[in-house]
This record gives C-alpha cells, sequence and structure tokens, in this order.
C-alpha cells in the first residue's frame, strides 16, 4: 500500500468536510423550502376560512330578520281562525331558530377564538411535514441500487 502524506491526507478531509458540509446545507435549505410552503398552505386554509365565514355571518343576520317577519306573520295568523297551523308554524319556527342559535355560536367560538383554527391549520401542516421527515428517513434506510 502506498504511503500517503500528512498534506494528502488533510486534502482529502478537507475536501469530505466540504462536500458533508454541502450536502448538510442542501438538506436544511430544502426542509426550510417545505416548512415554508406548509406555512403558505396553512394561510390560504385561513383565508379560505375567513372568507367562508364572513358570508354565514349575513346569512344569519338576514335569517333572524326573516324568523322576526315570520313570528309577526305567525301573531297575524293567532288573531285570525288559523290556530292550529299556527301552532305548527310556531314549532317550526322554533327549530329553525334553534339552529340559528347553533350556527352563530359556532360563528361567535370561530370570531371569539381565532386560534383554535390557526392551531387545527398548523398541526396538519406539520403532520405533513413530518410525513415527508418519516419519508426521507424511510429513503436513508434503503439500498442503493448499482
Amino acid at each position: 500500500m502506498a504511503e500517503r502524506t500528512v498534506g494528502t491526507t488533510a486534502k482529502n478531509l478537507l475536501l469530505a468536510l466540504i462536500n458533508a458540509t454541502l450536502i448538510l446545507v442542501i438538506i436544511c435549505l430544502w426542509l426550510a423550502w417545505k416548512v415554508l410552503d406548509a406555512a403558505e398552505g396553512v394561510s390560504a386554509q385561513l383565508n379560505q376560512a375567513t372568507e367562508a365565514v364572513l358570508p354565514l355571518r349575513e346569512d344569519v343576520a338576514a335569517l333572524t330578520a326573516e324568523i322576526a317577519g315570520a313570528r309577526s306573520d305567525l301573531a297575524e295568523l293567532r288573531s285570525a281562525e288559523g290556530a292550529a297551523a299556527a301552532a305548527g308554524l310556531a314549532e317550526r319556527l322554533d327549530r329553525i331558530e334553534a339552529q340559528l342559535e347553533a350556527v352563530t355560536g359556532t360563528i361567535a367560538r370561530v370570531q371569539a377564538d381565532p386560534d383554535a383554527l390557526i392551531d387545527r391549520a398548523m398541526t396538519r401542516a406539520f403532520d405533513e411535514l413530518r410525513a415527508i421527515v418519516a419519508e426521507l428517513v424511510g429513503l436513508r434506510g434503503r439500498p442503493t441500487g448499482g
């Protein structure tokens, strides 16, 4: 076996160090890119959620006004001859009003605590990122073809 000089060994070690450093930098940049991509996805989901909730608020206000109008019509029916129809209509309005209150409560919870929505979106994004990292770790254990 040929003898190596200290200079040749130092040169080879320096090249190996540079090679390993560049590989680590590339991996870190790729992971950072994936994290930023996941954060962008979370931001898009939050925008979609906000766009979905705001029109609901207006719809709830319109339904509330409509229920108030129906209640006034119901009062007129009660004064007339349709007492049985008025009772059925009153029950139906009560059910609709209960559903409306449930929707209003949901909207109020989202409005009061948007952090829960953000936490859910962040958890989903990091789960996706964790799956990518697990796949990379799995690739590391596979033998290379050659």
